[in-house]
């Protein structure tokens, strides 16, 4: 994928303009992750999108934001998939969130058939 660009530097109320490209430009090409996380016992199912899993997921572990993730206790990261770009992250994750649960749980166990929680595998994905 190619983009083209025109650099235009004007002055926006707080900051160059130039800056504010620069950032979407930045952005464009960041990895992104979704991931899937459950609770104890595995019933209850969300799927989500971040650019930063480590971060993401430490917040869900420490109930850090109100919502769907922390009513039900959803705490165990039992899939995750790195994207090169958000557009695609957002594609995907859009598209697992419509599957029925049994294609859900076939995907989770394609590479996680344990359900194990993942996050306690790979050092860098561990919270606190």
């Amino acid at each position: 994928m190619s983009f083209r660009f025109e650099l235009l530097i004007f002055s926006c109320h707080s900051e160059p303009f130039i800056y504010v490209i620069l950032n979407i430009v930045k952005n464009l090409n960041k990895s992104c992750f979704i991931y899937v996380l459950t609770n104890w016992n595995d019933k209850v199912m969300y799927v989500g999108m971040t650019n930063d899993l480590e971060r993401r997921i430490s917040e869900h572990k420490s109930k850090l934001i109100d919502g769907f993730t922390k009513k039900y206790n959803l705490t165990k990261l039992v899939y995750f998939e790195e994207f090169n770009n958000p557009e695609e992250a957002i594609g995907a994750e859009k598209k697992i969130k419509g599957w029925l649960r049994s294609k859900k749980n076939a995907l989770v166990e394609s590479i996680n058939p344990e359900w194990e929680d993942l996050s306690g595998l790979d050092p860098s994905l561990r919270s606190g």
